[in-house]
């Protein structure tokens, strides 16, 4: 999928947003199966410790990208995809 290798196109998105969306819906079932409520169920504990995040959204990219490295233990490349897809879901809109 070139998603992962290149620049998403809309329609990719839009494919990914359907899959995602279809899994909730899946693991809601499995749930209520399971006799959980679906609504309570465990959240997904950030990608980035408090202090890579801090880090990245100060403007410090690459030392948010060591301190990533260094506390999951992650290769160079997994380690700077997290901190730039942190930043993209972080980013302020510019207001010009």
């Amino acid at each position: 999928m070139a998603l992962l290798w290149g620049d998403p196109s809309g329609r990719e998105v839009a494919l990914l947003r359907r899959r995602v969306e279809l899994l909730e819906e899946q693991v809601a079932v499995l749930a209520k199966f399971a006799g959980m409520d679906p609504n309570h169920l465990p959240q997904a504990r950030p990608v980035l410790d408090a202090q890579a995040q801090q880090l990245a959204l100060r403007g410090k990219r690459i030392e948010a990208i060591k301190v990533h490295r260094q506390t999951r233990h992650l290769d160079l490349v997994t380690a700077k995809d997290d901190v730039e897809a942190f930043l993209a879901e972080h980013s302020q809109p510019s207001t010009s």
